[in-house]
């Protein structure tokens, strides 16, 4: 790994490896979602094709980019990363505006999930918009004696999917089945989106999950849910 200060403005991290290497056909589509360099069905390596779709995310959140080279198939490959340094993140202040457009002080939500490094990212994201959040990775103890502003929930969990999760939820209390929640998960079909639906969700999120997507999902939800449950006094 080398890293190197480009100029004031921006540094870059190089990794390398002399590893399979990537086909010349498929680097356009490395970054892609769901994209695998082998995606049949008796592959070695496991996952779903979304660890560098979600790096090309974070990167770009810090106003960087990221780009893949390789020789080809057996000739190893190169992951460059390029950030904005302080300097020009202080200076840069309409990024600065975007980034914290959203204002998520007085909510508070309930991450549900058993992947502790995605609900870390995705808890200190919103906590640093101001938000309070809580993450279990079954929370409905924690839902029986108190009601958040919003629940954003994985669905492929083991023992308890999603699904199950969310209807007992809506069974606890009248303001349970009122609850705004979120299906953050990997099925990103149309059916999968309504089978979450059907199943009492109040939206559903395709992983990986677009940061500034999610932000404007809660703050809408949130706002029409707070104004149903305290509807404006009539003055006089």
């Amino acid at each position: 790994m080398r890293i190197i200060l480009v100029c004031t403005q921006y540094a870059q991290v190089i990794v390398e490896d002399n590893g399979g290497g990537i086909d010349p056909d498929f680097l356009p589509l490395l970054f892609d979602r769901f994209r695998q360099g082998d995606a049949s069905t008796t592959r070695i390596q496991g996952g779903l094709g979304l660890g560098l779709s979600i790096v090309k995310q974070i990167m770009e959140l810090h106003g960087g980019t990221v780009c893949a080279a390789s020789a080809g198939t057996g000739e190893g490959a190169q992951l460059t990363l390029t950030f904005p340094t302080l300097q020009h993140e202080v200076a840069s202040e309409g990024r600065g505006q975007q980034l914290f457009e959203h204002d998520l002080r007085g909510v508070s939500l309930v991450l549900v999930g058993d992947d502790m490094d995605a609900s870390d990212f995705l808890q200190q994201y919103l906590e640093a918009r101001g938000a309070e959040v809580r993450s279990f990775d079954d929370a409905l103890a924690e839902l029986a004696a108190t009601v958040p502003d919003a629940i954003i929930s994985d669905i492929s969990m083991p023992g308890k999917d999603g699904y199950t999760f969310i209807r007992e939820v809506r069974g606890l209390s009248a303001a349970h089945c009122a609850l705004p929640s979120i299906a953050r998960t990997a099925f990103a079909r149309a059916e999968d989106e309504h089978q979450a639906l059907r199943a009492g969700f109040s939206a559903h999120l395709a992983k990986p999950v677009e940061l500034s997507g999610l932000l404007d999902l809660i703050v809408s939800m949130i706002k029409g849910d707070r104004s149903t449950r305290n509807p404006p006094q009539k003055s006089g």
